[in-house]
């Protein structure tokens, strides 16, 4: 398998082009192996189901030679495999605790999956004892393998043999949130560019409205407050963007792309509608265009909407702490298998 690998399928053929030193005038030819070896260690990858082609069983095959321990007894297979699946389990723990982020479900941190045994040593299908083939070859560019013509035999040796299962991270999406970022980047700057350049409805004292050229333009540059709030925003979302493609363990992008966000097109929505322009102009009639002046409400309806906003912060406050209450802890087995339907 190359290490570009991107799809299941090259994984588990484990599809090699094959050439042999002994007859270098045989032509080379494909073989198929789900076998990858790490030095003495070999990695078998099987298909869990086919429905789930990113969870792959894995059979871990270490040599008892490179363990450091002996061949063992047939009495006492079972209770030495049972033995090393404990000590192996600790550190598949340690593994998923540096992939764990409690905001991402496993199939975006990966997970290694390992079976927990209970206080009963019995013969398991997750850890056992069996001859293993040797690796026979080396390898060379992209799936290219030589096989060994040192005349040394490697026969079978026997292994522990640990199976688990892996949950492959969906490492696509950080690709996919570059292609979207750079479109978006790409369609900003046409838009903006047309915005400032294009010539926008006026509207004077006497709520007149007319056309001047670049209406927009000159709004950002007489309210210095719109265009620091505009930039600011860029600057946030860019770089709730970026960090979370340049750093794998950063989740929280969306704290600093959102209110970015919010802050640009508040923005944008402030230059067409503030210093004197018509947010939304009338084709057909000119003078008949809406602005800030004739299309707002009674100073009794202003009234009311004031009141009633000094509201929200509360609203928001208590979903805040009623979100971050049930966030902060997981569901527990027992309350999943209760009666309760609420």
């Amino acid at each position: 398998m190359e290490p570009n690998t991107t799809t299941y399928k090259a994984m588990y053929e484990g599809s090699m082009i094959i050439e042999d030193p002994a007859h270098p005038t045989m032509e080379p030819y494909v073989d198929y192996s789900s076998t990858y070896y790490n030095e003495s260690i070999g990695f078998d990858i099987s298909i869990t189901h086919k429905l789930a082609q990113d969870k792959p069983t894995v059979v871990i095959s270490i040599p008892c030679a490179t363990l450091g321990i002996d061949i063992p007894d047939k009495s006492t297979e079972s209770v030495e495999a049972d033995f090393c699946l404990r000590a192996f389990k600790k550190y598949v723990d340690e593994l998923n605790a540096e992939l764990y982020n409690r905001s991402r479900p496993d199939n975006e941190n990966g997970k290694y999956y390992l079976c927990t045994p209970g206080g009963e040593i019995i013969k398991r299908n997750t850890a056992y004892f069996a001859l293993c083939p040797q690796k026979d070859y080396t390898n060379g560019s992209g799936s290219t393998v030589y096989l060994l013509n040192d005349g040394v035999s490697r026969p079978p040796l026997m292994c522990l043999c640990i199976r688990i299962q892996v949950q492959f991270p969906l490492k696509k999406l950080r690709k996919t949130l570059l292609r979207v970022f750079i479109l978006f980047l790409v369609v900003l700057v046409m838009v903006l560019a047309q915005l400032f350049t294009m010539d926008g409805f006026a509207v004077d004292a006497q709520g007149v409205v007319s056309m001047e050229e670049y209406k927009y333009l000159i709004n950002l540059i007489e309210m210095p407050a719109v265009l620091s709030l505009f930039l600011v925003g860029a600057i946030l979302l860019v770089a709730g963007v970026v960090l979370t493609l340049l750093k794998p363990k950063f989740t929280r992008g969306i704290w600093l792309a959102g209110p970015g966000t919010v802050l640009v097109v508040m923005a944008l929505f402030m230059l067409v509608g503030y210093n004197g322009t018509a947010y939304y102009p009338s084709n057909a009639d000119l003078q008949s265009s809406l602005t800030l002046q004739n299309s707002s409400s009674s100073q009794f309806t202003l009234t009311c909407m004031s009141i009633v906003s000094l509201i929200i912060p509360f609203v928001v406050a208590y979903i805040a702490y009623f979100w971050r209450k049930m966030d902060k802890g997981s569901l527990t087995k027992e309350e999943l298998n209760q009666g309760e339907k609420y």
